[in-house]
C-alpha cells in the first residue's frame, strides 16, 4: 500500500477514497500540542490607565518585530527538533533571507512567517526537505548527461537543426530539466513512502503538506477539464505530477496509463536509491517522447488519430484487456476512459480567469517538485534580532489560565522568558533591565562601585564557605564485613575472619541556590543596589566553593508583558559575565511575581539525596501587573503566587523570601499579603539588613 494510499484514514487510501477531494472536515492542527505553548494567547497590544479610561497602547515596530521574532525562534526550534530526530543528524534549520526555500543536502530553509494555520504545512515541508537530506543523492545530477537515445527522440520531435549549436544546447537543457523534474517527482514518492512507513508520528504533517500543494480544488477542476490534453511536455508534466489525484483521468493523454503502471506506486519501496528514481524518470521520458513524436508526425502528415502504440492492447473503453487493477491504488478511482469518445465541441475548457489560477497552482507544484518553493525572507536586521533571540533562548511561555486552591480564577497570558542573558540581548531594545547607548557605546549608569563592593563581600563569604569543599575520610579496619583489607589476607590461613575494612566519607551535600530578584521599578535605588550587591557576592562565593552552585533570575515587565530572565548560572557561565554585565542592570516595570515563577518552574533544580536546593526571593511589594489578557492583582494574584511557591516547595526546594524596604517604610497590608504568598517563614527586613542575609546563608550552608 502506497504512502498516498494512507493519508486519509487508517486504511490510508489517497486515491481510492479520493483523499484531498473533500476538505469540509476540519480537525485540530497536529502542531497544536507544541505550538499552543507560545501561540495560545495572542500577544495583543497592552492597555494602560490614562486617568480617565483604559487606552490601548500601540506597538512600535521594534516591539512588533521582537514579538514576531520570538515566535519565529520557537517555530524554528520545534521544527529543528523534528528534523534532527528524523535524520539523526544536527541539520541546520534556518529562515530564508530572501528568495527560495531549498534543500542543498546540508540545511533546511523555512519561510520567515508565523501563521498558526500554516504550522502543519511548514513542518511537513521541513520534514520533506530533511528526508531528502537523509535519502537523496545530491551528487547525481551535477554530473548527469542526457542519454543520447532520448535526446535524439526529442530532437526529431521538434525538428531540431543539429547544425545550430545554440538550438542543440537549448534542447538539451530543456530535456535535462524534464528528466530532473520527473526524477524529483519519483524521488519524492520514494522518500515520502519511507518516512511515512518509519515515522508514523509525522503523517499528519505530510497530509497537510500534500493537501496544500496537490489536493486543491483548482487542481481537481483542471484535471477534470480538457485543459492540458495536448501531447506536449507541459501537459504530460501536469498530468504525471498529479497522477495520484483521485480526479486523474488516464485517458486524457496517450501513454499516461502506461506511465501509471510503470510508476507502480503500490510497490514504490522497490526503489532503493536516487539512481533507481532516475531510471524510472528516464523510462517515463521515453514514453512521453514516443507519444509526442506520434502527434508531431500526425500533424505533419495530416493523418487522423491512429491510436497510441503503447496502448494497442486496450479495449474500446481505454482499459487493458484482462486488467483487473485499473481501479486499485495508484490511480484507483482515476478515470481510465479514453477522451476519443468526445468531440471537440464537447471539450470542457476552463474560463480565462480559472485557467490563470490553475497555471499559478501548477507553477507552485513544479516549484515544490524542484525544491524551489518561494518563501518569505528576513531582512538583515530581522535576521540579527532572530539570532540574538536564539542565543539568549528567549521564548514565550503560557502562564495563568487556572483556578487557585482558594477558588479564584486567573486568566491566561504569556510571559517572555530569556533563558540566558547575553550581551547582545542586553543591548537590544527588547531587554527591560539595561540600556545601551549606541551613541557613545556605553552602558547607561554602569555601577562599577557596586561591583567592587559585591566582589569584596563575596570573597569573604567564599573563604568562610571553603570548608564545604573539604572531605573527611575515616577507615575502620578489622571488620567482619565490608571490603577486603589486602594487608590482612594472609590471616585467612589462620582462621582469622575480621579481614575487612569500612570507609566513611564525611562531606557536605551539594547546594543549588536560585536567587530571584524583583526587578520592578519600585526596587530602583538603594533597594536594587543592595539586592544586586548581595547577588554579586553570592556569585563570587560560588567560584571559590566546588559544591556550591547559583542561578540568578530577574523578573519584571517589558512593554506591559511579564518578563523573566535567567541572568547567570554558575554551571555554565563564568564569573567574568557578572563583572562585565551585572553593573549595567537596573530595575524596571511592574511586578508579575508568580507568573514569572510559573514560566521558569521547569528550570528550577529539585532537591535530591545528594543535593539541597534553595530558592531565595528578594522583593519589595505584592503582585501588580496588567495586560489585555490578564489583570494580575488582588487576591487572584496573591493566591496564584502562593500556589507557585507551593509547587516550588513540592520539588523539595527550601524557600527563603525577604521583603525589603527603606528605613521607616510602613508595610501596612503588604505584610499580611507577603505572608499569604510565602508563608510564615517569610521575613521583613530593612534595606540596611540586606547584606547581613549573607551571614544567614553562611550559617545555613555550613550545616550538614
Amino acid at each position: 500500500m502506497g504512502w498516498y494510499d494512507s493519508f486519509k484514514t487508517g486504511t490510508l487510501d489517497y486515491i481510492a477514497n479520493g483523499w484531498g477531494k473533500n476538505k469540509k472536515e476540519k480537525k485540530k492542527s497536529a502542531s497544536s500540542f507544541w505550538a499552543d505553548e507560545w501561540s495560545r494567547y495572542e500577544y495583543s497590544e497592552p492597555t494602560y490607565w490614562n486617568g480617565t479610561d483604559y487606552v490601548t497602547k500601540t506597538f512600535t515596530k521594534v516591539e512588533s518585530d521582537t514579538v514576531s521574532m520570538v515566535k519565529l525562534n520557537a517555530h524554528r526550534r520545534a521544527i529543528s527538533n523534528f528534523v534532527n530526530i528524523l535524520t539523526n543528524k544536527n541539520i541546520p534549520v534556518k529562515f530564508a533571507r530572501k528568495g527560495d526555500s531549498y534543500t542543498d543536502g546540508k540545511e533546511v530553509v523555512l519561510s520567515a512567517e508565523v501563521n498558526p494555520e500554516k504550522f502543519d504545512i511548514a513542518v511537513g515541508l521541513a520534514l520533506h526537505e530533511a528526508s531528502h537530506i537523509q535519502l537523496t543523492d545530491f551528487k547525481l545530477f551535477p554530473s548527469y548527461v542526457v542519454p543520447a537515445h532520448l535526446f535524439n527522440k526529442y530532437a526529431k520531435t521538434i525538428g531540431l537543426d543539429v547544425s545550430s549549436g545554440t538550438d542543440v544546447r537549448i534542447a538539451n537543457d530543456t530535456l535535462f530539466d524534464v528528466i530532473k523534474s520527473l526524477t524529483n517527482f519519483v524521488e519524492d514518492r520514494r522518500i515520502d513512502q519511507f518516512i511515512y512507513d518509519t515515522c508514523p508520528g509525522y503523517r499528519d504533517y505530510y497530509r497537510a503538506l500534500y493537501e496544500e500543494y496537490f489536493y486543491d480544488k483548482v487542481i481537481d477542476k483542471g484535471l477534470k477539464s480538457d485543459e492540458y490534453t495536448t501531447e506536449d511536455l507541459q501537459s504530460y508534466m501536469f498530468r504525471i505530477i498529479n497522477i495520484t489525484n483521485a480526479n486523474t483521468d488516464l485517458g486524457k493523454l496517450k501513454g499516461l496509463k502506461k506511465i501509471y503502471h510503470l510508476l507502480d506506486l503500490k510497490t514504490i519501496k522497490r526503489l532503493k536509491s536516487t539512481k533507481d528514481s532516475l531510471d524510472i524518470a528516464e523510462k517515463i521520458t521515453d514514453i512521453v517522447l514516443d507519444n509526442i513524436i506520434i502527434e508531431h508526425q500526425q500533424n505533419q502528415n495530416g493523418k487522423g488519430d491512429s491510436g497510441d502504440p503503447a496502448d494497442i492492447n486496450e479495449d474500446g473503453n481505454g482499459n487493458e484487456a484482462g486488467d483487473t487493477e485499473s481501479d486499485e491504488m495508484g490511480g484507483g478511482n482515476a478515470n481510465v476512459n479514453g477522451i476519443g469518445q468526445q468531440s471537440n465541441d464537447d471539450k470542457d475548457y476552463l474560463s480565462k480567469s480559472a485557467k490563470q489560477t490553475l497555471d499559478k497552482k501548477i507553477k507552485n507544484q513544479k516549484d515544490f517538485v524542484n525544491n524551489q518553493i518561494k518563501k518569505k525572507g528576513l531582512t538583515k536586521k530581522e535576521e540579527d534580532t532572530l539570532e540574538q533571540i536564539a542565543k539568549s533562548g528567549t521564548d514565550m511561555e503560557s502562564v495563568g489560565g487556572m483556578h487557585t486552591d482558594e477558588g479564584h480564577y486567573l486568566p491566561g497570558t504569556q510571559c517572555i522568558v530569556s533563558k540566558k542573558m547575553t550581551e547582545e540581548l542586553m543591548k537590544s531594545d527588547s531587554f527591560p533591565f539595561a540600556n545601551w547607548s549606541s551613541y557613545d557605546s556605553n552602558w547607561y549608569s554602569f555601577n562599577d562601585r557596586l561591583l567592587q563592593e559585591g566582589i569584596i563581600l563575596g570573597t569573604l563569604l567564599g573563604k568562610r564557605l571553603q570548608i564545604r569543599s573539604e572531605e573527611r575520610e575515616t577507615v575502620t579496619p578489622r571488620q567482619k564485613n565490608g571490603r577486603i583489607d589486602r594487608r590482612l589476607v594472609a590471616a585467612l590461613g589462620f582462621d582469622y575472619e575480621s579481614v575487612f575494612s569500612t570507609k566513611e566519607i564525611d562531606k557536605f551535600k551539594k547546594v543549588m541556590l536560585h536567587v530571584s530578584i524583583d526587578g520592578s521599578g519600585s526596587m530602583s535605588g538603594s533597594l536594587w543596589d543592595s539586592a544586586l550587591k548581595l547577588t554579586i557576592a553570592l556569585c563570587k562565593a560560588t567560584t571559590m566553593v566546588s559544591n556550591l552552585e547559583i542561578q540568578v533570575s530577574i523578573r519584571g515587565t517589558w512593554n506591559d508583558k511579564a518578563y523573566v530572565c535567567i541572568a547567570y548560572d554558575s554551571r555554565f557561565d563564568k564569573f567574568t559575565k557578572v563583572k562585565q554585565l551585572f553593573p549595567a542592570l537596573h530595575a524596571n516595570g511592574t511586578t508579575p511575581e508568580g507568573l514569572c515563577y510559573e514560566a521558569i518552574m521547569k528550570y528550577f533544580v529539585e532537591s535530591t539525596k545528594d543535593m539541597e536546593s534553595y530558592f531565595l526571593n528578594i522583593c519589595d511589594g505584592e503582585p501588580n501587573f496588567q495586560d489585555k489578557n490578564c489583570n494580575y492583582s488582588g487576591k487572584a494574584a496573591l493566591y496564584h503566587t502562593k500556589k507557585m511557591v507551593s509547587l516550588i516547595k513540592e520539588k523539595g526546594i527550601k524557600v527563603m523570601s525577604y521583603f525589603v524596604a527603606d528605613s521607616g517604610y510602613g508595610y501596612g497590608r503588604s505584610r499580611d499579603n507577603f505572608k499569604t504568598m510565602y508563608g510564615s517563614d517569610s521575613k521583613f527586613i530593612d534595606i540596611q539588613a540586606v547584606v547581613p542575609i549573607s551571614k544567614t546563608l553562611n550559617e545555613l550552608f555550613l550545616k550538614k
